[in-house]
């Protein structure tokens, strides 16, 4: 598994994220060091993130929804996103990344 899906399995909070949660965003890109677009307000472009949580899912790790922005929608933005948690498969794994990281501690 790469660094960046174990970032993932790990750090998804248990009510989900999506491309759109901007610290969850810079976090991923500070933690994972992987390439960005900065925009002028929100998170930044981030296309590893998105093809990450896409891998994940398609793994069978993640769950994904729908959310549409409707009224919060702007010129710029998507009219909606996936939002991805954790599945039974996911929490399962990231307890097992957990145990490993407090065995080599």
């Amino acid at each position: 598994m790469t660094k960046n899906k174990e970032w993932l399995l790990k750090n998804i909070p248990p009510e989900g994220v999506d491309i759109l949660c901007q610290d969850f965003v810079d976090k991923f890109i500070k933690e994972c060091n992987v390439l960005f677009k900065e925009t002028n307000f929100g998170a930044y472009k981030c296309p590893v993130l998105g093809r990450t949580f896409a891998k994940l899912y398609r793994e069978g790790f993640l769950s994904r929804g729908i959310i549409d922005l409707g009224i919060n929608w702007q010129p710029g933005f998507p009219k909606w996103v996936y939002v991805y948690s954790l599945n039974e498969s996911g929490l399962s794994h990231k307890r097992m990344l957990e145990y490993i990281d407090l065995k080599a501690k």
